[in-house]
């Protein structure tokens, strides 16, 4: 089985509470990501801003998860940004990063990847909410 990942729109506090709930896509604002690690969103951070650093877990449930991690202020914004005719060019970008992280996504996946994430960006930064991810085996 593959890693469940979703992107969530929710209060910049409620980490604990995206982690406890029993389907957190139904009470936050959410889109699916399966297959998605946290290893692929700080491969985007570190190709699209250089920062190559990890995240901290803003939750653990236990060994096999689920992990929320709160996306950085610094990615939000850039996501936040990211007009249309940039997608391709963020998308060869976060691909050429690799890693070894993508060996199942082409660069036209991690475009639509893209295309989705834009507007719960976008919706996180309207509401002064956080974007966060959820992810659980």
């Amino acid at each position: 089985m593959g890693m469940l990942c979703d992107a969530l729109v929710a209060p910049k506090d409620a980490a604990e509470r995206i982690g406890k709930a029993d389907a957190p896509a139904d009470q936050f604002d959410g889109v699916d990501l399966k297959g998605l690690t946290a290893d692929h969103f700080f491969a985007l951070r570190a190709a699209t801003l250089g920062d190559e650093s990890e995240w901290d877990v803003a939750y653990q449930g236990g060994e096999d998860g689920p992990w929320v991690f709160a996306v950085p202020d610094d990615l939000l914004t850039y996501l936040s940004a990211l007009e249309s005719s940039e997608l391709a060019a963020a998308a060869r970008s976060w691909h050429q990063w690799d890693g070894g992280t993508f060996d199942f996504h082409t660069t036209e996946d991690l475009e639509e990847i893209l295309d989705r994430l834009i507007p719960m960006a976008r919706a996180a930064n309207e509401r002064g909410h956080g974007l966060f991810l959820w992810m659980s085996l």
